[in-house]
């Protein structure tokens, strides 16, 4: 069985790049995952977008205060509930089977 996998993308207004990404991670073929996006006191709408979503496996972190990237990485990162964290970019895509050879050679 595999263990869920945690995609953690951090972001400050990029909302546009963002989608991309995000929809590389919800066209995964397998195995289980949830998103946590780590918006960075974003100010066009980024927080809103993610949260209108209806996949309840991707959820926002908003921070108010702008962060290095690094603190926003580990913020992602404490609010992980998998086993297996991968970090994305936001102007990152995943191939849709990513997720799915990741688990296999950690297996």
């Amino acid at each position: 069985m595999n263990p869920l996998v945690t995609v953690v993308i951090p972001t400050r207004n990029r909302v546009d790049l963002l989608r991309g990404a995000v929809d590389s991670v919800i066209a995964q073929d397998g195995p289980a995952w949830e998103l946590v996006v780590v918006d960075d006191a974003s100010s066009d709408g980024t927080s809103q977008w993610i949260s209108d979503m209806t996949d309840a496996r991707v959820r926002c972190v908003r921070l108010d205060q702008h962060v290095e990237r690094s603190a926003a990485r580990n913020r992602g990162l404490a609010e992980a509930r998998g086993p297996l964290v991968l970090f994305l970019d936001d102007d990152d895509r995943l191939r849709p089977s990513a997720l799915r050879s990741l688990s296999r050679a950690l297996e």
